[in-house]
C-alpha cells in the first residue's frame, strides 16, 4: 500500500513538472525591456516600435487605475520614463500608488498611445507615492512626458463636457492643452470645481494622448482621476494685507529709493553715451564752424548749459579768435598778451596755464567788469573755461555758459568736459592737417594738368607756324592775286590761334612765369576787343564801364589773362539760349583792392550746387578760382536775380606810382652772423631772387631743385636754415619736413598761396612762413626772427609733424 501511494505521488509530481515546463515556454519568449524602449515610436506614423512584441517591464505605480475611452489604464514610471499598462480592472485591484511591480504582456498602440496589455503582474516591493513632476503646458504637448505623473498650471480658456466626461482647455489660444476627467456614467458624472474662463488653475494628472488616426503625433492631454486634481489658484489677499503692511511700507520705500538711483544711473549712462558719440562725430567735422554746430546740438541737453563758445589760437596774431559765421561776427579776437575784461582774463588764464577755470556765479564776482562785461544783466550766470589740449599743446579754449541760474559743475562733469575739449583739439588739428593735404593735392593736380596742356600746345605750335608762314609768303609773292583777301584772313586767324596757344602755355606752366606788375584795366579791355567780333555776331549787347585809368596788380599776366578770358567765354556761352543777351563789365577800387564785375543776363545752370564751391565746380571754373586765390584775391559767383548772374573778381592793388615795389627783393643789409642756408626751390626766378637777397646778408647758400638732393645734403652736413617751396620734385614738402626736422636750426616754407590754416598751424618754434612773390618787409622780418632764434639756442629744436 505504501509503495502504491509512493508511485502515485511520483506520477503526480511528474505531471506537475511537465505542466510547469509547458507554462514556462511563453514566458521564456518575453524579454525584460526598459520603459523607454517599450514606449518608443517609429515615424512617420509614430506607432509603437515594439508593436505586438511580448515584453516585460518594471516601474512604480504613480496613481490609481483610470478607466477612459473604454479601457482601464494604470500608469507606471521610473526615474526618467513612464509607460501605460492596460488590463481588466480586477487585474489592478491589489495595487496602490508607490508599489514597484513587474508587468508582462504585449505592446499595443491604443488610440496613438503605446501601452502594454498585461497578462501577469508581480509586486516586487512597496514604496511611497511618487511626487508629480512640474512641466509647462507647451512641453506636455510632446512625447517627452507621456505616461508620467505631472503638475502644471495656466489660465482656463474653455470649459465643456462630452459623452466620456468633462474637460477644460488651458494655456495659450494658439496651442491649448486639454484636461480631461473621465466619467463612465453621465448621470453620476463627477463635476470639476466651479471654474470660469480666465481662472488660473493647477492640474495634477497623467500626461496622455488620444489620437485615433495616424500619424500619432497630435491631441495630447492631461488625464485626471478625480475632481480635486484641478485646483483653482485665486486667493483673497485682503486677509493678510494688514499683517504685511510693515513689509509693504519697507518695500515701497526701497522701491522709491531704487527707482531714483536707477533713474540717475540711467541718466549718467545716457550722458556718457551721448558724449562718446559726440566725440566720434566731431572728428568728421568739415570746418570749425561745423564742429561748433555739432557741439551746440548735444552739449546743452547733456550738461545743462545754455550756450557754447569756441576759441582757436592764432599763432600769427597771438589771439584767441572766436569761431563764428563771418556775416554774424560779434566778438573780436582776444589778445593773449594783453587781455581786457573779466571774461577775457579768465579765457587767457585758462589758455596760458592750461587749467580749467570755473566761475560759479558771475553776479557775486568782486572783480570789475569793463567793456562788454559792465551790464551784468546780459552776462551768463555761470562760466566754465576748458583748455583744448593735444600733444601737450593748447590749441584753443572751449567755453560753456549757463545764463539761467548759477551752478557749480561737478567733478564728473568737469572730467567729461575736459575729455571732450581734448577731442575738439584733436579735431581742430586734423582739420589743419587736412587743409595742408588738400593744398598739396590741388597743387599736384594743377601741375599734372599743366603738363598735359603743355604737351598738346607744343604739338599745335608747328602746324600753326607753318600755316602762318605760308599765308604771309603767298601774300608777299602774289600781291595782286584775287585770293589776297582770303590769304590775309588765313594769316590773321593763324596769328590769333598762335596767341591763344601762347596764353595756354603761360597758363599751363605758371612756374616758369615771373610775377610782375600787370596793368589790369588794359588787359581786360584787350580781352573785350578780342571777343567783340564774336559777340556782335551772336547778338550780345556789351556795356563796357571800365574807366580810363592805370591800375596795377602784382601777378602772372598769362594766368590773369586766362582767368578773365574764361569768365568772359563762360558768360558768352550762357547767353546763347536766352532771348535778351546783355553783358556788362565794370571795375571799382576800394581799400587798396580792385573789384571787377562781369554781369550777364542769364540764370545759373541747374547743375550748380547750393554753395560757391559747388557752383564753381559745376561750371568748370575750379582752376580759375585757384589762380585768383593764389594771387591773394577772391572769385565769387552771385545770383543777382532770377534772370541775371554776376562774376565778382577781387585782387590786391599796387601803388600806381611804384608798380615795381615788390617785383624783386631789394638789397638786404649784411648780417653779423654767417649762416648756412639750404634752398629747395624749383622756380629759377624765385631761386635767383632769394640767392641775391641771402648773399647780400653774407649767408652761404646751397641751392637744389628736388627733395632727394636736399635730404642727401641734410644727412651729410649741418644747415642753419632751410628754405623749402611747397612745390618740389620727389617727396612733397610735408614728407621732406618730417625727415629733415631735428637736423636743421630753422625751417622756412615758401608758400604759393596764402592759407589761414597753414599760417595758424605751421608757424611756431623754429617754423616760419614766407609768401611768394617775396615782399621785402616780410622777408627781412623773417630773417631777423631766424637770426634771433639761432643766437639763443644752439641745439636743434623739436619740430612738430604735420604729415
Amino acid at each position: 500500500m505504501a509503495v502504491a501511494n509512493q508511485t502515485t505521488a511520483s506520477r503526480v509530481t511528474g505531471w506537475a513538472g511537465a505542466i510547469l515546463a509547458l507554462s514556462a515556454v511563453p514566458l521564456a519568449a518575453q524579454h525584460l525591456v526598459t520603459l523607454e524602449a517599450a514606449s518608443s515610436r517609429v515615424p512617420p506614423s509614430y506607432a509603437a516600435a515594439l508593436e505586438n512584441k511580448l515584453v516585460s517591464v518594471k516601474g512604480q505605480v504613480s496613481i490609481h487605475p483610470i478607466t477612459a475611452f473604454g479601457y482601464t489604464h494604470l500608469p507606471i514610471q521610473d526615474r526618467d520614463q513612464a509607460m501605460i499598462l492596460e488590463g481588466k480592472p480586477e487585474a489592478f485591484e491589489d495595487l496602490t500608488p508607490g508599489d514597484w511591480i513587474e508587468a508582462r504582456g504585449r505592446v499595443l498602440t491604443r488610440n496613438g498611445l503605446p501601452v502594454v496589455a498585461v497578462n501577469r503582474i508581480t509586486i516586487e516591493s512597496a514604496g511611497s507615492r511618487p511626487l508629480p513632476r512640474p512641466a509647462p503646458v507647451g512641453d506636455l504637448q510632446t512625447f517627452r512626458y507621456l505616461g508620467q505623473l505631472v503638475i502644471t498650471e495656466d489660465r482656463v480658456l474653455e470649459i465643456g463636457e462630452n459623452g466620456e466626461g468633462v474637460f477644460l482647455r488651458i494655456g495659450e489660444v494658439e496651442a491649448p492643452l486639454k484636461v480631461f476627467l473621465p466619467s463612465p456614467r453621465a448621470a453620476n458624472r463627477a463635476r470639476l470645481p466651479e471654474l470660469k474662463i480666465g481662472d488660473r488653475v493647477r492640474v495634477t494628472g497623467i500626461a496622455y494622448q488620444y489620437c485615433p488616426k495616424p500619424p500619432y503625433d497630435r491631441y495630447f492631454m492631461v488625464l485626471v482621476d478625480r475632481p480635486d486634481a484641478v485646483e483653482r489658484l485665486t486667493e483673497d489677499w485682503s486677509q493678510g494685507f494688514w499683517a504685511l503692511k510693515p513689509l509693504g511700507v519697507f518695500l515701497g520705500v526701497a522701491t522709491v529709493i531704487w527707482w531714483f538711483r536707477e533713474r540717475r544711473a540711467r541718466e549718467q549712462r545716457e550722458t556718457i553715451r551721448r558724449l562718446h558719440s559726440l566725440s566720434e562725430e566731431i572728428l568728421d567735422s568739415g570746418s570749425p564752424l561745423d564742429l561748433l554746430s555739432r557741439l551746440e546740438a548735444v552739449l546743452p541737453r547733456v550738461l545743462g548749459i545754455t550756450s557754447i563758445r569756441l576759441y582757436l589760437f592764432d599763432k600769427g596774431t597771438r589771439t584767441l579768435t572766436p569761431v563764428e559765421p563771418s556775416d554774424e561776427r560779434v566778438d573780436p579776437p582776444v589778445a593773449v598778451d594783453q587781455p581786457s575784461g573779466f571774461f577775457e582774463t579768465g579765457l587767457v588764464n585758462c589758455f596760458l596755464n592750461r587749467i580749467m577755470v570755473s566761475i560759479a556765479d558771475t553776479k557775486r564776482s568782486a572783480f570789475s567788469l569793463p567793456g562788454r562785461d559792465r551790464n551784468k544783466l546780459l552776462l551768463p550766470r555761470s562760466v566754465l573755461y576748458i583748455p583744448m589740449l593735444t600733444q601737450g599743446e593748447a590749441v584753443g579754449v572751449l567755453q560753456m555758459e549757463n545764463s539761467r541760474q548759477a551752478r557749480s559743475f561737478t567733478a564728473d562733469e568737469k572730467a567729461s568736459a575736459q575729455h571732450l575739449a581734448n577731442q575738439v583739439g584733436v579735431a581742430v588739428k586734423l582739420l589743419a592737417q587736412r587743409s595742408v593735404r588738400e593744398q598739396l593735392a590741388r597743387s599736384e593736380k594743377l601741375a599734372a594738368v599743366g603738363r598735359l596742356i603743355s604737351g598738346v600746345v607744343n604739338d599745335l605750335r608747328t602746324p600753326l607756324a607753318a600755316i602762318l608762314g605760308m599765308a604771309e609768303s603767298a601774300v608777299e609773292k602774289y600781291p595782286q592775286a584775287q585770293e589776297r583777301q582770303e590769304l590775309l584772313v588765313i594769316a590773321s586767324e593763324a596769328k590769333r590761334a598762335s596767341a591763344i596757344v601762347e596764353r595756354l602755355v603761360s597758363f599751363a606752366q605758371p612756374e616758369q612765369v615771373k610775377p610782375e606788375p600787370v596793368e589790369i584795366i588794359s588787359l581786360v579791355r584787350g580781352l573785350i576787343r578780342f571777343r567783340e567780333r564774336e559777340w556782335k555776331a551772336s547778338g550780345i549787347q556789351v556795356r563796357n564801364l571800365l574807366k580810363d585809368q592805370r591800375l596795377f596788380v602784382m601777378a602772372s599776366q598769362g594766368q590773369i589773362e586766362q582767368v578773365f578770358l574764361n569768365l568772359l567765354v563762360h558768360a558768352e556761352q550762357s547767353l546763347e539760349e536766352v532771348a535778351e543777351k546783355r553783358l556788362q563789365v565794370r571795375a571799382d577800387v576800394l581799400a587798396r583792392r580792385i573789384f571787377f564785375e562781369i554781369r550777364y543776363s542769364a540764370p545759373l545752370r541747374p547743375s550748380a550746387g547750393p554753395s560757391l564751391e559747388d557752383e564753381v565746380s559745376a561750371l568748370g571754373l575750379d582752376v580759375c578760382k585757384t589762380i585768383i586765390t593764389g594771387h591773394s584775391g577772391e572769385l565769387r559767383l552771385v545770383q543777382v536775380s532770377e534772370r541775371e548772374t554776376c562774376f565778382e573778381v577781387e585782387l590786391p592793388l599796387m601803388h600806381a606810382d611804384k608798380p615795381t615795389e615788390t617785383a624783386s627783393v631789394p638789397e638786404a643789409r649784411e648780417s653779423s652772423k654767417r649762416l648756412t642756408v639750404l634752398l629747395v626751390e624749383p622756380e629759377e626766378w624765385v631761386e635767383r631772387q632769394l640767392m641775391e637777397a641771402l648773399g647780400a646778408r653774407g649767408y652761404r647758400v646751397v641751392p637744389v631743385h628736388s627733395s632727394d638732393e636736399a635730404l642727401d645734403l641734410v644727412g651729410r652736413m649741418r644747415f642753419d636754415v632751410v628754405f623749402c617751396s611747397t612745390r618740389i620734385e620727389g617727396l612733397n614738402w610735408v614728407e621732406f619736413y618730417d625727415r629733415a626736422r631735428g637736423r636743421v636750426g630753422a625751417f622756412t616754407l615758401l608758400a604759393e598761396v596764402f592759407s589761414h590754416d597753414l599760417s595758424m598751424h605751421f608757424q611756431g618754434e623754429g617754423r616760419y612762413l614766407v609768401l611768394k612773390p617775396i615782399e621785402k618787409q616780410q622777408f627781412e622780418k623773417t630773417l631777423d626772427a631766424i637770426e634771433a632764434r639761432l643766437a639763443q639756442e644752439s641745439r636743434a629744436p623739436e619740430l612738430e609733424s604735420y604729415s
